[in-house]
Order: C-alpha cells, then sequence, then structure tokens
C-alpha cells in the first residue's frame, strides 16, 4: 500500500479554526489566546480538518471504539466496556473501515478510542495503516497501560496525539470513579511518557458528584502535565451512567460548571472545551450585548453546538454506527450498509441535520443562539425519549 500525503486543512478551515480560537479568547477573555495561537502548529494534527468548536472536540471526526475490552470499571463509561464481545471488529473489518472513512473527503482526523484501545494487539499496525491512508492518528485512552516503549512504537506508526481520561486531582477520586486502585499513578505516568515521546497531550474529564467541586485543581494538574487540551465531559445517564444515576450532575450544578469553566479559561493556558455542553456557546453569547451580537454575527461559522449528525460520526466495537456516542440510536452497521450510504444518506443523520436547520423543540425554535447551541440531543433523548425535543438542562430558555 502507498503512503499518501496527510490530509491537511484547507485555507478556509485554517480561517475558521483560527477564528473560533480568537473568538472564544475575546468572550472568555483567555490572556493566554495569543501564546496559544503562536504554538498551535503542534496541534494540527488535533484538529485536522475542523471548522471550529462543536460539543464534543472538534468537527467533523470519526471515532471508532476498537475494541469494548477496559481494564478499568469506570462507573460512568457509557460504552459499559467489559471482557470484550465475540462480535467486535476483525483486523481485516476494522482495516476495510478505515479506508471506506478516508473516502470521505471531510475526515482528516480519526480517533481509535474503546473500551480501552490499548489492550488490542494490533493498534500500533491499525494505526499506521490509517496513517498510510492519510488519516492525523489520535488515541483516546486511560492511560494506564502505556508504557515509554509503547508511546515511542505509536510515535512511529505517525500517532500524533494522545487523549487520556483524568477524572480527579488525586488518587482517592480518580481510583474511585475508575474503579482500580492505582489507576491514578499509572494514568499520570502515561500523560508522561506520551509527551516524552513526542505525543501532542490531552486531557479528558468527566465531570460528576464525585468530582466536579474539584474541576479547577484538576485543569490545573493537566496543565502541570504539559496537556495542550482539555475536554470536559457531563456523565450521562447511558451505559454505566444510567446504572450509577446518583453520579449526575443537577441542572444547576450543570450551569455552575460552565460558568466555572468560562473563568478558569481565562488564566490557564490549556484550551478548555466542554463536551456534552452545547449550551456553554449560548452562555458566553449571553453575558453582554457586546458578546451577544459578535456570538449572533460570527459564532455560527465557529462554535456548531451539539454535532450529533453533523460532525462527528461513531463506529461502535461491533460495526454499529451512531451520531454521538452519548445518542443510543443505531444509525446502522457500517459493516452492512457501509460507511459512505451511513454518512451521507442515514435516515438518522438526515433527521439530525434538519433539525440544526430548522428545530421543532419549544425553546430552541425560539432562542436567539440556537444555531452556536442546538441543544444535546443526547440528553434531550435520555430524559425523555425524544432525540428532537427540549434540553432539559437548558437554562437559557424562558
Amino acid at each position: 500500500m502507498q503512503w499518501r500525503r496527510r490530509r491537511l486543512f484547507s485555507p478556509g478551515q485554517l480561517l475558521r479554526q483560527a477564528g473560533s480560537v480568537v473568538l472564544y479568547g475575546l468572550l472568555t477573555r483567555w490572556r493566554y489566546m495569543p501564546q496559544w495561537l503562536i504554538s498551535a502548529r503542534s496541534l494540527l494534527g488535533l484538529v485536522a480538518g475542523s471548522e471550529g468548536m462543536g460539543c464534543i472536540g472538534f468537527p467533523k471526526h470519526p471515532v471508532i471504539e476498537i475494541t469494548s475490552r477496559c481494564n478499568l470499571n469506570c462507573i460512568h463509561c457509557h460504552a459499559a466496556s467489559s471482557e470484550g464481545s465475540p462480535d467486535e471488529m476483525s483486523f481485516d473489518e476494522m482495516r476495510r473501515v478505515l479506508r471506506e472513512l478516508a473516502a470521505q473527503d471531510e475526515f482528516k482526523m480519526i480517533v481509535f478510542s474503546g473500551g480501552e484501545p490499548l489492550v488490542r494487539d494490533d493498534l500500533v499496525e491499525l494505526c499506521d495503516y490509517a496513517r498510510r491512508l492519510g488519516f492525523w492518528v489520535v488515541i483516546a485512552s486511560n492511560g494506564t497501560l502505556l508504557t515509554a516503549d509503547l508511546a515511542r512504537r505509536l510515535r512511529r506508526a505517525g500517532v500524533c496525539g494522545i487523549a487520556i481520561g483524568l477524572d480527579g486531582d488525586c488518587p482517592e477520586i480518580h481510583d474511585s470513579i475508575r474503579g482500580v486502585e492505582g489507576a491514578f499513578e499509572r494514568a499520570i505516568q502515561g500523560c508522561v511518557v506520551a509527551r516524552q515521546a513526542g505525543l501532542v497531550l490531552q486531557i479528558n474529564t468527566t465531570l460528576m458528584q464525585q468530582n466536579v467541586a474539584r474541576l479547577p485543581q484538576i485543569m490545573r494538574l493537566g496543565e502541570h502535565l504539559g496537556a495542550k487540551v482539555a475536554l470536559c465531559y457531563f456523565a450521562a445517564a447511558c451505559g454505566r451512567g444510567a446504572e450509577n444515576q446518583g453520579i449526575l450532575l443537577t441542572p444547576e450544578q450543570y450551569e455552575a460548571a460552565l460558568r466555572q469553566i468560562a473563568d478558569i479559561q481565562s488564566g490557564c493556558r490549556l484550551i478548555i472545551e466542554p463536551t456534552c455542553a452545547p449550551t456553554y456557546w449560548a452562555m458566553l453569547g449571553a453575558s453582554n450585548w457586546l458578546s451577544s451580537l459578535l456570538v449572533r454575527l460570527v459564532g455560527p461559522a465557529v462554535f456548531h453546538g451539539c454535532v450529533a449528525g453533523t460532525g462527528l460520526f461513531y463506529v461502535r466495537a461491533d460495526g454499529e454506527a451512531l451520531a454521538c456516542p452519548f445518542l443510543p440510536l443505531s444509525a446502522g452497521s457500517v459493516l452492512t450498509h457501509g460507511v459512505s450510504r451511513i454518512w451521507q444518506e442515514g435516515g438518522l443523520f438526515e433527521q439530525l441535520r434538519s433539525f440544526k436547520t430548522r428545530p421543532e423543540s419549544p425553546n430552541c425554535s425560539a432562542c436567539h443562539f440556537f444555531r452556536v447551541c442546538g441543544g444535546c440531543r443526547a440528553r434531550a433523548f435520555l430524559s425523555s425519549d425524544d432525540a428532537f425535543g427540549d434540553d432539559p438542562f437548558c437554562f437559557l430558555s424562558p
């Protein structure tokens, strides 16, 4: 197989991505924004092909659960990872799906997730294959299995970055959430060896009752470890989150956490992006008349809010395609229907894209900030079985 040139930004994508950072910096009074822009060249792989900021990373990109197996037992795991399933895609099936994903021009970066992707023996080979297809490769891991040798092998295979889950700033909190003693220390070591190998480091934090009070400390720890980006997820009522609903935040805690993230961002070197929280961009716009004007005029070009159906193509370990990992509605199997048919023509994706332009829910249809928010479609479904209803956590609606 011949090497293909890395897929890069188009000039328009690069301009919109830089614009999203500048607008975000202005809205949050982010003092490190100029410094981040100057050093952003090393982060191009993490955001390759993206056109701004969305509710789950930088759209548009595919994510593949390359396994449902995991060495931890996290209380919030949306995939309810376990010892694995006989229905997991084989190496050849994975390569077939990767080829089909590479045929979609808008997909330039790909994330290998799980489960825990590092438990898969052929991970390095899969990364190398994706790199040969032209993808920028990012791995989402709990970090506990990452050794210095494996980190170097992944870097040589073309992996540009790794996102490591960090749910606490101390062993007591992190280990209790992750379900295994010693997980915190091994995750920290994983962060260290990742950076030593030249991988761009991102941290992923899932906020819940157990750790929301430690949000500032977790972000400072990520900054100290040399991370460039932090995604702050919110535990959802799916997977193990449905079994442990006592961990979920209340709407009031959700709002407080978003306002705290904006405050932290102003003095933090990390670029912090709330995930499962499209309300964040609307909240920034609603803070004063100037912010409102900026977000309503410029925001829709760079802030995309909920990207279910528009900015994410999620493939589970058995080949089932989802529009969002937290929205448990199947769009079909990529092994049966193919990637292009589901992404370009799939009924669920078409419905979600239609909603993005013509909202039907009462609050969203009347909101000035709908185009930069759109409400969380997963939270709407998990609360009412209606993916096109109102987001019950929206605190900006009347």
